[in-house]
């Protein structure tokens, strides 16, 4: 692993203990509080939600066999892989406003506890 590869890594990590608690909220809460939770989350927390989503849709955080069957059943696989599987679309959404941000993640809403249970229950 590079050195700036590893630094990306550790700054992930600590801004994952910074907002464990908005990640724990809306892991364990229902699609319309996560979108209300979505509009007070601050721009620097929806980033990170953006970035967890990415790492999760690109198999870098692996998914349980059962959470993908509800991605599946959802069907968020063809939304989710076009919005957050590639570095290069995801770098594109970070640099949009925030309206555009929300937007896209309210589309996900309903599958996003589903994509932070990994990073949460660990």
């Amino acid at each position: 692993m590079t050195s700036q590869a590893s630094k990306k890594l550790q700054s992930l990590r600590e801004k994952l203990i910074e907002e464990t608690v908005f990640l724990k909220n809306i892991e364990s809460s229902k699609p319309l509080k996560v979108r209300h939770m979505l509009n007070a989350a601050s721009s620097k927390q929806l980033k990170l939600l953006i970035k967890i989503i990415h790492h999760v849709v690109s198999g870098n955080i692996p998914l349980k066999g059962a959470d993908f069957s509800l991605l599946t059943r959802a069907r968020k696989i063809s939304l989710l892989s076009r919005e957050f599987e590639r570095e290069k679309d995801v770098s594109a959404l970070l640099k949009k406003s925030r309206g555009d941000i929300l937007s896209v993640l309210y589309k996900v809403q309903s599958v996003i506890g589903v994509l932070l249970s990994p990073i949460v229950k660990k």
